[in-house]
């Protein structure tokens, strides 16, 4: 069995907060508000054993850097094609807090028997663009713990919706 398979990142969900409403004002006009909170994800450090038998100096110099005994680590691969080695045990290291406000406001209008309301959409009001995924293999260019992927920024959606 390959050493560090234990404790199965899925398990560790860390915490996560959601908060979703809307308030309804005076002359039809509503509100609504929609918020998360996640707290930083569990990350592994993983390689395949061809990076391991083949090591760039960049990648061993990553490894050193976190403090990964390469020599110890090589002997858990028997040859260049035997798959993914967990240099570290699953989940031994975080990401990053993730949080999202998203905002809509709706205005309705009486047209005789049809109702027809405005919409006005704002996702990621603060525009927060933080990492939501990360390089887990050391021997990638990045090198570890790179961000691969962002929030998308703040956007804006207008749209209408007809009630008869």
């Amino acid at each position: 069995m390959l050493p560090n398979l234990r404790p199965l990142v899925a398990w560790d969900k860390g915490q996560n907060y959601q908060v979703n409403g809307y308030l309804q004002f005076p002359l039809d006009f509503t509100l609504g508000v929609g918020a998360f909170y996640r707290s930083a994800g569990a990350l592994s450090v993983v390689t395949t054993c061809y990076n391991m038998f083949f090591p760039s100096d960049a990648g061993l110099a990553e490894l050193d850097r976190l403090g990964i005994d390469y020599g110890q680590m090589l002997g858990y691969c028997q040859n260049p094609t035997s798959g993914w080695l967990l240099l570290e045990p699953r989940g031994s290291r975080r990401g990053a807090d993730l949080w999202q406000l998203d905002l809509q406001i709706a205005k309705g209008f009486q047209i005789g028997d049809v109702r027809l309301v405005g919409i006005v959409s704002a996702f990621n009001v603060a525009s927060g663009e933080k990492p939501t995924s990360f390089n887990e293999d050391p021997f990638v260019r990045l090198g570890w713990g790179a961000p691969t992927a962002w929030q998308e920024p703040r956007r804006w959606e207008v749209g209408f919706r007809v009630e008869f």
